[in-house]
């Protein structure tokens, strides 16, 4: 060896490079989540101060007048959704219709004939009786004395004309005993049939009679109008009913209610902040009659970001990478056992990758970690390691007569006091005396020892011992006439 090894002269091997990378999990880990953080942090205070400032600078006035008219026009249009979802919505809390079981509906069919003179037209009269219900105009009649605001609202939806030939099924409690109850006329034109139904038999039963006195009442308005008549009550039925058609109408109620939040979930999702803060102001501040020149622009749901928290532990994971790349090129650290070989032409007596030293935390991580990257291939226990750095010092040693070695390295007083000596123990009981000593470089006395013993056994550590170093020990004792049995390398 003739000249210093400089890092331009060592190979890089790139799949150990990338277990390198591996190697230093605690650093990726802690760099993704420190950049995650940072990212997300950052993003979290820009939105913030951005909610803050809209909030402090910009009133209702100000965003109306800056807007263009397709922006305001989207609020209007979502303005005008919402409105019509909340009267749907309570339509749907309010009224009686809405809340009976369509499948199980309490109802009373009252049928009626018109009897009437020839000069009379009893079509012209069933037509105005139809109409009576038909219109709501029994409304007026049914919600003088009511005290129910749910029944007031929308009491004239559960009075209802059953048409002629029309089929009703009966029995609804007992589906297979069902049949069906068919609506005719005494005399075709001059007879008509009123539903009645609530949610239950009682009410419906209640609301049947203050239908059969207001349209009794109605009787005397329409003789004064069209003429005289009789009006005779032929049949009143009560029973429970399947009402198909109350079924379609409470489902295209309810899916008119969910399409209409959709849309408006979607055209919010489409809108600037500053068209959420006028659309909340018309809907809000608006509508309950409030004029204000203040603020209206409120960002309430400012939160971190999930996606800046990715982007962020992924930078982080990239820069710890180069990091590693860096570190593996750069800080001139024994890498493997077989630069040992090209670098320094020395023999190799073992390698220690079960190193009993200092465990660092979550060292089960690193333990498999080095599994992986020595799957397939068959290991040495720790006690098997020991075994064949001596059987390689002893057959060194016979060849040349030596009975006694001197171990040093650049790092032996970092080595593992009880590797050390399993080392010493296991040579011993072959017969070849070890003497440990101190670093040749930087202890005279240490030097003058492995002289006196004239063989020595350097033992260094991937990613620990310096190139530098190590070449100056090698040096000293080629100098020194110094013979150099070999090395062992320890892991990590």
């Amino acid at each position: 060896m003739d000249k210093k090894v400089t890092k331009s002269e060592i190979d890089i091997n790139i799949k150990d490079l990338l277990w390198e990378m591996v190697r230093r999990w605690r650093v990726l880990i802690v760099t993704g989540i420190v950049f995650a953080v940072l990212l997300a942090g950052y993003q979290y205070q820009s939105d913030m101060k951005a909610s803050n400032i809209v909030t402090v600078k910009k009133t209702q006035e100000e965003i109306e007048s800056q807007m263009g008219d397709q922006d305001f026009d989207d609020v209007l249009g979502a303005v005008a959704l919402k409105n019509q979802m909340d009267q749907k919505s309570d339509y749907i809390a309010n009224s009686t219709l809405m809340q009976i079981n369509p499948y199980a509906e309490d109802a009373v069919f009252m049928e009626y004939y018109v009897a009437v003179t020839e000069e009379t037209d009893g079509t012209a009269i069933v037509d105005a009786y139809k109409a009576f219900v038909e219109n709501q105009v029994i409304t007026s009649y049914l919600t003088e004395e009511s005290t129910d605001a749910r029944t007031v609202s929308n009491i004239g939806e559960q009075v209802s004309i059953v048409k002629d030939s029309a089929n009703i099924y009966v029995n609804a409690e007992d589906a297979n005993e069902s049949v069906l109850m068919s609506i005719q006329s005494e005399k075709e034109g001059y007879s008509f049939t009123i539903k009645v139904c609530d949610v239950n038999a009682d009410s419906c039963v209640a609301l049947a009679n203050k239908v059969k006195q207001a349209v009794n009442e109605y009787t005397g308005t329409l003789k004064g109008i069209l003429g005289t008549h009789e009006l005779k009550l032929v049949s009143e039925n009560q029973t429970i009913v399947v009402d198909t058609e109350l079924a379609e109408f409470q489902n295209r109620n309810s899916t008119a209610i969910k399409t209409m939040g959709n849309n408006l979930d979607k055209m919010k999702t489409e809108m600037t902040s500053d068209q959420i803060a006028l659309y909340v102001y018309k809907t809000t501040v608006q509508e309950n009659n409030q004029t204000t020149s203040e603020t209206v622009v409120t960002n309430t749901s400012v939160s971190i970001s999930k996606k800046m928290l990715v982007i962020g532990a992924i930078v982080g994971i990239i820069l710890a990478c180069f990091y590693a790349v860096g570190m593996y090129l750069i800080t001139g650290k024994l890498r493997t056992s077989e630069e040992v070989k090209t670098l320094y032409r020395i023999k190799v007596l073992g390698d220690i990758t079960n190193n009993n030293g200092k465990k660092r935390i979550f060292a089960g991580i690193d333990r498999l970690i080095d599994k992986w990257q020595h799957h397939g291939k068959k290991r040495l226990t720790y006690e098997q390691e020991i075994q064949m750095i001596a059987a390689n010092i002893l057959i060194n040693a016979q060849g040349k007569s030596i009975e006694k070695v001197y171990v040093s390295g650049s790092e032996i007083e970092r080595i593992s006091d009880t590797t050390l000596n399993d080392i010493i123990s296991k040579c011993s009981e072959k017969g070849i005396q070890v003497e440990k000593g101190s670093a040749l470089a930087y202890d005279a006395e240490a030097l003058e020892q492995a002289a006196e013993v004239g063989n020595v056994v350097f033992i260094e550590t991937k990613r620990k011992s310096l190139y530098d170093e190590i070449y100056k020990e090698i040096v000293l004792c080629n100098e020194n006439q110094i013979h150099i049995m070999g090395m062992i390398v320890l892991g990590e």
